[in-house]
């Protein structure tokens, strides 16, 4: 008698199903093309950038500009999109005919949005790195490992922010733009515990070797910014999580019912 074959859980089965969806959409030609254009785009900026410059200058580049800066914004406009365009495109019937939550159907997308950003991140940081030490900066692959983790946290946090904000309305972008502006430029310079309530903090305590604001050890100020981090992070998927299984959407609509 044969044994019926494995089926994995409803939970994975949901995620291996955007996850295909995702990788078609990413291999898809003109996908392909733009993230070619990235490369081609960042190894021309880090070569005219990044002659015989200092380790400082470099490091404040890739912790200021590119963890900092562009890397929330990469993260809003991604993840934001990611659930909006399947309502938009009507994809999403197709994945909930899946027996899951609608919870579970958006922390699958979380976590497939997660992944692709952390990859296409880390891509294009190792491309940083190498046309750094082609251009002769001393140095450029010390703080890497700790870089990376850094924009892990990033991507953590600020990706489960930006799905929270598209679970509830299609005008995502400059509304995660403004919060920025007052939360992530403002408070998060201030120097009370206040300043615990923006991302940017706990992920400057991931890359403190090039802000020196740490006081306590290494070790500890990483597992603290990597702790805030997956704490925020879980907070927006809470608040995602009710806000998309109460909501009704019209499908191949930007408007919710």
């Amino acid at each position: 008698m044969n044994s019926p074959a494995y089926a994995p859980p409803p939970f994975f089965a949901t995620l291996r199903a955007i996850a295909q969806l995702r990788l078609g959409v990413a291999l898809s030609p003109a996908v392909l093309k733009k993230f070619l254009f990235a490369i081609f785009a960042t190894t021309a900026i880090a070569y005219l950038i990044f002659r015989r410059a200092s380790p400082a200058r470099f490091n404040e580049f890739t912790v200021n500009s590119l963890t900092l800066t562009l890397l929330p914004i990469l993260c809003l406009s991604y993840c934001g999109s990611f659930l909006r365009n399947e309502i938009r495109d009507g994809t999403i019937e197709y994945l909930w005919t899946r027996p899951v939550a609608k919870y579970q159907l958006l922390l699958a997308t979380y976590f497939c949005g997660v992944l692709t950003l952390f990859a296409a991140a880390t891509s294009l940081t190792a491309v940083i790195h190498f046309t750094a030490a082609y251009r002769g900066v001393p140095s450029v692959w010390a703080h890497f490992p700790q870089l990376v983790i850094g924009q892990f946290g990033s991507i953590l946090a600020y990706s489960a922010f930006a799905l929270a904000l598209s679970a509830y309305t299609r005008r995502f972008m400059p509304i995660g733009l403004l919060y920025g502006f007052i939360v992530e430029v403002g408070i998060s310079k201030i120097s009370t515990n206040i300043n615990n309530l923006a991302i940017s903090h706990h992920v400057r305590s991931l890359v403190n070797y090039a802000t020196k604001e740490s006081t306590s050890s290494p070790l500890m100020t990483n597992l603290l910014g990597l702790a805030g981090c997956t704490a925020i992070a879980a907070f927006f998927l809470v608040i995602a999580s009710v806000i998309f299984t109460r909501t009704q959407y019209n499908i191949g609509s930007e408007k919710e019912g």
